[in-house]
């Protein structure tokens, strides 16, 4: 079956599976799941300039679409990795098994390292459907743009959308929609970004957090969210830069999650955490309290400090370290100051 590709790009040759693995530097697990996870490897179609009216791409010059047969319907993506890193053109996979199909596709680009090599940073594929159901459309007058949607035509089909109860699911799932307006490694590249924070998140053990309470008030979380897509989204700034206390480390993850997840990029939000500073007088602590609102500000402090004096001593350590800001040696004017 040719999965709607013209018959002029058939090739329905049988690959040897031991291809892939004999004679390589590849691992004893990633050698067991080519014996025991494939039945069959099929090349079944060559997108090529000689096989379609198509000009050749500045980078992609042929298109293989290989068909892998499972036998139990279970493939280690590392096998495709493996196949990736051997062959040196563009691949479009489709993995088959009890006459249902999966299209899988990795964005292929050049590894950097001067040679010819390849590498693909992660992998989208489709949902099993019946064999027949499953059609590829090349769009495009050239290799490349072809090869480019097909990628995102396949990133598109496994990202769904789903609405959740109380309707923010489907917040939380349009985020990883890919923008037009961006090349394919720049979308990829704030995939990566968002599956680092999503690590982060799972590894601080955040719960879910609320943003509308059972009253229909909003929680401090709800209006952050909304400030900082005002600043973004309706003001239009490039960058915003916070300072929040030291304490409130834990939620810089969940805040960038959140402008990820409504569309912005959680990047362009820069957070600089800040230690507390201790006021010193006389070798001795200046004493501050918030339960009797007894507190120096940066005001008051200016009105016995001169400005260059207190600029110079804070800018001696970094935003998150502990500072003892000394009374005494900033107004004194000696060698020590």
């Amino acid at each position: 079956m040719n999965f709607n590709l013209p018959e002029s790009t058939t090739f329905n040759r049988r690959v040897p599976k031991q291809k892939f693995y004999e004679n390589c530097a590849v691992s004893a697990a990633l050698k067991r799941s080519f014996v025991d996870e494939i039945t069959a490897i099929w090349w079944r179609n060559k997108l090529a300039a000689t096989t379609l009216n198509l000009a050749k791409g500045a980078v992609v010059t042929e298109i293989e679409v290989f068909e892998i047969e499972l036998a139990n319907g279970h493939l280690n993506e590392e096998v495709l990795r493996q196949m990736d890193r051997m062959i040196p053109y563009h691949l479009l996979f489709v993995l088959t098994f009890e006459n249902r199909a999966q299209a899988w596709i990795g964005y292929k680009e050049a590894s950097g390292t001067g040679t010819n090599a390849f590498k693909v940073s992660r992998y989208y594929h489709t949902d099993w459907m019946p064999r027949e159901a499953l059609r590829f459309s090349l769009a495009g007058l050239t290799l490349d743009e072809v090869y480019e949607n097909l990628v995102r035509n396949i990133h598109a089909v496994s990202q769904p959308v789903q609405t959740g109860r109380d309707g923010l699911r489907v917040i939380r799932e349009a985020g990883t929609v890919w923008r037009e307006d961006l090349p394919i490694s720049e979308n990829i590249a704030r995939d990566a970004a968002r599956a680092r924070l999503e690590k982060q998140i799972a590894a601080l053990e955040l719960k879910d957090d609320v943003l509308v309470r059972a009253n229909g008030n909003p929680t401090y979380f709800a209006a952050d969210i909304a400030y900082h897509y005002n600043k973004f989204a309706v003001r239009g700034f490039d960058r915003v830069i916070n300072v929040w206390g030291a304490d409130h480390h834990g939620h810089v993850a969940r805040m960038k999650g959140a402008l990820d997840a409504v569309g912005l990029d959680g990047d362009k939000l820069d957070i600089v955490l800040m230690q507390l500073v201790r006021l010193m007088k006389d070798g001795k602590p200046v004493k501050m309290s918030k339960r009797t609102g007894k507190a120096i500000t940066l005001t008051d402090l200016l009105e016995e400090v001169p400005v260059d004096a207190a600029r110079f001593i804070f800018n001696l350590r970094e935003p998150g370290s502990t500072l003892d800001f000394d009374l005494d040696l900033a107004v004194e004017q000696s060698s020590q100051n």
